[in-house]
């Protein structure tokens, strides 16, 4: 069965023209945490996102083809995500909120 996964993130005083922009403050904040992680090469294995912005809200869905590449994936990043998602909610003013269901 495959996966829907939801992920919506908002940053205080955000003023994002565009998704990349979104995106590129989101990677940044990543890297400011100085939380030691392989996020990117995690990230590139996952799906190509469906990605938009709407009132400073960046969305981005993936769909995965299997539960065994979405358990897969969060079993890669379950050492430095709750830490990582912490240091971005409370050093830094980003809030996030993340759903998955069955397709």
């Amino acid at each position: 069965m495959s996966k829907i996964h939801t992920i919506t993130i908002e940053k205080a005083g955000s003023a994002w023209a565009s998704t990349d922009d979104a995106i590129n403050a989101l990677n940044s904040g990543i890297t400011a945490t100085g939380v030691v992680n392989d996020l990117q090469t995690q990230i590139d294995l996952r799906p190509v996102p469906e990605v938009t912005l709407t009132d400073q809200v960046l969305t981005q869905v993936w769909t995965w083809a299997d539960d065994a590449d979405y358990t897969a994936y969060k079993v890669a990043i379950a050492g430095y995500e709750e830490v990582l998602e912490t240091a971005l909610t409370t050093d830094l003013g980003w809030t996030f909120a993340e759903t998955v269901v069955d397709a």
